[in-house]
């Protein structure tokens, strides 16, 4: 699993939290100013490996907060319904 460097965890959370629509690109330049080191990483890597895991925190942070999801009751399933069209026992 690669290294995540967390101060530069840090660095993306704020910068997400200061503007959660900033462009991807926008927000790998000013974290190659803060860390250099950043340069290495490719956008794809980068996203991956910052912005990527900070919105999934807020996310299941903001799940666990709402109580979750709920799912619908007794919603027949792809194989029910293949085995239904097929003429087979559900």
């Amino acid at each position: 699993m690669p290294e995540v460097d967390e101060k530069v965890m840090q660095f993306v959370e704020e910068a997400l939290k200061k503007n959660p629509r900033i462009k991807l690109e926008d927000l790998y330049e000013l974290t190659k100013k803060f860390k250099s080191a950043v340069g290495r990483l490719s956008k794809r890597q980068f996203n991956a490996r910052y912005p990527l895991q900070v919105k999934r925190r807020r996310a299941l942070a903001a799940k666990a907060k709402s109580g979750g999801t709920r799912r619908a009751a007794s919603t027949p399933g792809r194989a029910t319904m293949r085995s239904a069209a097929r003429g087979g026992s559900p």
